[in-house]
């Protein structure tokens, strides 16, 4: 049975904003049944909006982007509200997501606010480097 994982909207944001990068091939772990993947709205009004107003990707190209990620991922629609991480409130919307994906896995590559966590709920928080070195265990 594959993990269930959830990426934060940071791992996104690096598939799709640097594609020869080795995360470039994360979202393919999905699409080809390597990983059961999941996102919830709040990742993707995230992703809209900072690839927008940092990268200036086009509408064209972030809905093309967003539908791929819809191809990968089983949306999921968080019903419990956390508020774990004080500093950076949004952050707290990608817990949420893992905790309705029961996820095993949360990639992230937020260093200041996730990652540090190391667990929560049964989730394990990794660096995509880190998720990746699982995966090929």
């Amino acid at each position: 049975m594959p993990p269930r994982v959830v990426f934060d909207t940071n791992v996104y944001i690096s598939i799709f904003a640097f594609p020869e990068k080795p995360l470039g091939s994360l979202l393919d772990l999905g699409i080809v049944g390597a990983i059961d993947l999941f996102v919830c709205p709040s990742i993707l009004e995230e992703f809209r909006r900072v690839v927008e107003s940092k990268f200036r990707f086009h509408e064209e190209q972030i809905d093309f982007f967003e539908d791929r990620i819809l191809e990968a991922a089983k949306l999921v629609h968080p019903s419990e509200r956390v508020a774990v991480i004080k500093r950076h409130k949004e952050d707290n919307r990608i817990l949420e997501c893992a905790v309705a994906a029961g996820a095993d896995y949360l990639v992230s590559g937020d260093r200041r606010h996730l990652v540090p966590l190391k667990r929560f709920r049964g989730t394990t928080i990794v660096q995509p480097a880190e998720f990746l070195r699982h995966l090929s265990q």
